[in-house]
Formats: structure tokens, sequence, C-alpha cells
């Protein structure tokens, strides 16, 4: 039998794109281009943009507070080659980029994602039709070994959001075996979602990406059969999430934005 590829992965927090936000437009006056700057996402750990003009990437650190300032953990790199997107671990000197994005008419069709320590890759092949996207996700060791991890379907409404997202697993031991593992449901705000664009850290996981990659929006509640939950937030002037959180839970998560004119 073939060597199986293991589910469970190490893996840090990595990559982050281009992300402007347009605000609102008052007056007749043109609205500015907010940026996002930082994502708090506990009490001590953050994440950093570092931006040149227009907004787009070149850095993203990994950050933690001690004693009232932040200091950095790991620094990853972003490069623009045509129709493509190589994001690499500053720190790791192997040649094979950590993440490498492919796009075609600036819309996002495969994400390979490389794990120098095991020779895994990792593929999400994007497809689209109509009105649902679907993401199928592929795991090869360096050996030439391949597994079919599932794929997720996504349903769009008119606003670009994600209203309906069903998952499919393959048995790892019979590939020929698949299970549907999820059917949840989607409600939004009318705000802009600071996530839109952003490729961590929806590409960090190891599994399906994230519905919140896809919606232009923000979710605001979460329907499955057994459960549901509601995402709560405060906005600055510009109508854009300042903070959110989780009902039922401790968790918060914050966005800093500069090239607001606040």
């Amino acid at each position: 039998m073939k060597t199986k590829i293991k589910k469970t992965l190490t893996l840090c927090f990595i990559t982050l794109l281009l992300f402007t936000v347009s605000c609102s437009e008052e007056d007749g006056q043109p609205g500015t281009n907010c940026l996002l700057r930082r994502i708090v996402y506990d009490q001590t750990g953050s994440l950093l943009l570092e931006t040149v003009s227009g907004g787009k990437i070149y850095q993203m650190k990994e950050q933690f507070k001690e004693g009232g300032k932040y200091k950095t953990l790991v620094t990853y790199g972003f490069k623009y080659p045509l129709n493509q997107v190589a994001i690499d671990d500053l720190s790791d000197d192997t040649t094979v980029p950590l993440i490498l994005v492919y796009l075609e008419n600036d819309r996002l069709v495969k994400v390979e994602k490389y794990f120098s320590d095991s020779g895994v890759t990792l593929t999400h092949v994007i497809t689209y039709d109509g009105a649902v996207i679907r993401d199928e996700l592929n795991w090869e060791a360096k050996s030439g070994d391949k597994l079919k991890y599932g794929y997720a379907d996504y349903f769009l409404d008119d606003s670009g959001n994600v209203v309906n997202y069903k998952q499919f697993n393959y048995d790892i031991e019979d590939q020929s075996i698949i299970t549907q593992t999820e059917d949840i449901a989607f409600e939004y705000d009318d705000s802009e979602s600071p996530w839109d664009g952003l490729y961590f850290p929806f590409f960090a996981n190891i599994g399906m990406v994230d519905i919140k990659f896809f919606s232009k929006n923000n979710i605001v509640n979460i329907y499955n059969k057994v459960s549901s939950q509601r995402y709560d937030y405060q906005y600055n002037q510009n109508g854009l999430p300042t903070m959110l959180s989780v009902s039922g839970s401790s968790n918060e998560v914050e966005f800093e934005y500069i090239n607001c004119g606040d």
C-alpha cells in the first residue's frame, strides 16, 4: 500500500495579500482607500501588513506584544510574478515558495502550499460555475504518492457572499468513498469585509478554505442542523469593522486601518 500522507501537519501563521477597502463617498466627494494595517487576534498576538504605494503587500509579520511593545516572530516576503503571487518564509532557505498562488484574469484558480520539513504539497484547485465556487484539496508527498482530501462547494448570493457551504471528504483508506461532512448557512451585514482578498488565515489551514475568503460582507449568523452562532461587530466612521466578537465565547478580533482620513 502506498505511503499515507498524514492529516496532521505543522503550520505557523502565513500569507497575507493586497487588501484595500473602498470607503463610502459622501456629498459627491471621492471616498478614501482604507488600508488594513494590523489584525489583532488575541491579547498578545497580531499580524502586521507592510505595504508599498497602492496597498500592495511586500511583507507580513507575525508579532507578539511583550511589555507594551510588539516583537516579530516570523516575516514573510511577497513577490508578484505574472499571474502569480509567491510567498516566502524569509527565515527558510528553501528555494520553493511556501505558498504559490495562480491567477487567471485576476481570479484565483490554484494555490500550492509546500511544507519543507515533510516535503508535502497541498494543492487547492478552485473552479467557478455560475454562482458556485468549488475548492478541491489534494495532498502530494515528495515520494509522488497522492491523496484526495475532498472538495467543498460555496454557493453565492447576488451580493457576492457565500450563503451555503457544503463539504465532502474522501475516505483515507478507500478513496472511492466520499461523505458529506458539512452543510452550513450564513447571513451577512452590509459592510465590506476586512477578510476579503486575504490569503491568511484561510490558506494557512490544512482543510478547505474558510467561506469568509469568498465573501464580500461580514458574517452575522451561522446555522447548521444542530446549532447557530452570531458574530457582532463594532465599526469605524467609514463603516468598516474594527472589532469582531463571537457569541458565547470570549474570542475577539481587532482590525486596524490606515489612510482612512480619520
